[in-house]
């Protein structure tokens, strides 16, 4: 994650970050009864509020498999 908040440090132009970054920004996002160490989801979310990043809602299917 220190990548993304490296790049948006040294980018001063609108961006766009088109990914699955196959992670979870918290326990709520998750399906299945096996909880998740909060310490997984923090990386992630502070890449997120760093770069200032929105996720675009999901439409249609939960899985794409």
């Amino acid at each position: 994650w220190q990548l993304l908040k490296d790049l948006h440090s040294n980018i001063f132009l609108p961006w766009c970050i088109v990914s699955d970054f196959n992670n979870l920004f918290s326990e709520e996002d998750k399906c299945g009864r096996v909880k998740h160490p909060p310490w997984l989801f923090q990386g992630f979310r502070e890449a997120i509020f760093v770069c200032d990043l929105q996720d675009i809602p999901l439409q249609g299917y939960h899985f794409t498999w």
